[in-house]
């Protein structure tokens, strides 16, 4: 997803946006929109790490319903074998 800012990437971009365009950005607008970028690439960091947990929730909730039909099968098996 590239960076995401966990290594320290959105740091060292601050760090580097900072160095660079303040020479180039008196009114540190360029920097600002820059360390606003970078928060947004952090927050949509923490979402994607849920929607990884989400999906592996899902993926944990499908094997049990699979485990439950088949218990199902097995009871609906036996209930019909008992009432023959």
């Amino acid at each position: 997803m590239g960076d995401t800012g966990h290594s320290g990437g959105a740091h060292a971009c601050r760090a580097v946006c900072h160095h660079s365009w303040r020479k180039n950005d008196p009114g540190g607008k360029t920097e600002t929109v820059a360390v606003e970028v970078n928060l947004l690439r952090a927050d949509l960091c923490k979402v994607s790490d849920k929607v990884k947990v989400a999906k592996g929730s899902i993926v944990d909730l499908q094997a049990e319903v699979g485990t439950l039909r088949k218990q199902m099968a097995q009871v609906t098996s036996t209930v019909g074998t008992l009432e023959v």
